[in-house]
């Protein structure tokens, strides 16, 4: 039983009554291109303008009377007499004081002598006694003269402001300001009234007729066209307007297929075009990465990485998350999301492939001994390499990750 793409794109509200007679079916040419007509003659609603009798106003003027309160204003005023205005100001005042420092003066330095007299010292030499006598002597030292201090007068200006009051003769005046009040008044306005007259009118009316109708759809293909087999088909409706489009993938297994209608215009009266654009996605090279196998891995304290793989052959890239940590610590020393195939490769006896990297440049810190342990050896890892499949953008894509866990050791 064959299996449908459930990604249906749905441009119509419904389909009309006889399905088969608006329906294009036809299966993927091997090309990069097709074209599919569907041309046939079908009854659509048309519009035409319609004449009938109907009323029709006119606008009348009249005179009416309004009357209601108005907000007004009156002026008051009141006299002011004549008075001083009068206010403070600071003037700036400076005068000279006499004020002292102190002015000292040090005299010539001396020097003062005295007489060290001599003395006897003793010691033991091999077991005797052994004295000398060290002469007096005069020991002089040079001190400094002494010093001389007096009060010394002089002029320092010193300033400060000094309040004045000043005033000025303002002469009396009249103060008025606008007092509002309600006054009630009436005024002669414009109105106008609606008067009803017959008259004729237009009007848009649908009706049914035949034409004969054309939609062409461009069918463009991408992808992996090699691998690619499928039948559609196309259900028209909205007097052909639109189509809805139903994809049957006849190699599911290796092929996913996306699908998208773009491009709509009408060329001239009922003859409409529009672009089916298919993509083929191939699910064989979107799996290569995850079908390869980690056969055995190494890592130095250093952070130098091999791994020897099998099942390279065909894979286009190789983007893999690798976490290293401490067997028995559970220390982390490394997690990072690394493209193996960018890592030297080196083709081994037994088929398989052995790639080679330095993670030191990707942020890998030196393994290092602990504290307690000087004489310790090798340090035991574990490995978790997580391979991603290649990115998809077809919906439904449903491939997963796979993570491979390996063990081995670092040399210290």
């Amino acid at each position: 039983m064959s299996k449908f793409l459930k990604s249906i794109m749905l441009v119509l509200i419904a389909l009309t009554a006889n399905a088969s007679e608006n329906q294009l079916n036809f299966s993927f040419n091997g090309g990069q291109n097709d074209v599919q007509v569907l041309a046939k003659e079908i009854e659509v609603t048309k519009y035409k303008q319609e004449s009938y009798e109907g009323t029709c106003y006119n606008q009348v003027p009249y005179q009416d009377e309004e009357c209601g309160y108005e907000t007004k204003y009156r002026q008051e005023c009141s006299y002011r007499t004549g008075r001083n205005v009068c206010h403070t100001e600071y003037e700036r005042q400076c005068r000279y004081e006499t004020k002292y420092r102190q002015r000292c003066t040090t005299g010539p330095s001396r020097q003062v002598c005295r007489d060290v007299p001599g003395q006897r010292i003793c010691r033991d030499v091999n077991g005797r006694r052994v004295c000398n006598q060290r002469p007096g002597r005069r020991v002089c030292e040079t001190k400094p003269g002494r010093q001389t201090c007096r009060r010394e007068p002089y002029q320092d200006r010193v300033c400060n402001s000094r309040p004045v009051q000043r005033c000025v003769w303002e002469p009396g005046r009249n103060i008025c300001r606008d007092v509002p009040y309600q006054d009630y008044v009436c005024r002669t306005v414009t109105k106008y009234r609606s008067e009803p007259y017959s008259c004729t009118k237009q009007r848009t009316v649908a009706y049914k007729d035949t034409e004969n109708v054309t939609h062409k759809v461009k069918v463009e293909y991408i992808g992996a066209i090699d691998k690619a087999d499928a039948n559609f088909e196309l259900s028209f409706a909205n007097e052909m307007k639109s189509f809805q489009t139903v994809v049957e993938n006849l190699n599911e297994e290796s092929t996913q297929i996306n699908f998208q209608v773009t491009d709509f215009n009408e060329v001239q009266d009922y003859n409409y075009e529009s672009t089916l654009k298919v993509e083929f996605f191939d699910l064989d090279k979107a799996r290569a990465p995850i079908l390869v196998e980690p056969k055995k891995v190494e890592v130095s304290k250093k952070g130098k990485f091999e791994l020897e793989v099998s099942n390279l052959e065909g894979v286009e890239s190789l983007k893999t998350e690798i976490v290293i940590y401490d067997k028995e610590k559970k220390k982390l020393h490394f997690k990072k999301t690394l493209e193996l195939l960018s890592f030297k490769k080196t083709q081994l006896s037994n088929g398989n492939i052995l790639l080679t990297g330095e993670l030191k440049e990707h942020g890998f810190e030196k393994i290092k001994k602990t504290l307690f342990g000087p004489f310790e050896k090798a340090r035991k890892l574990k490995v978790t390499l997580t391979i991603f499949p290649l990115d998809s953008t077809v919906p439904g894509q449903e491939l997963k990750s796979v993570t491979h866990t390996l063990n081995t050791e670092a040399e210290l």
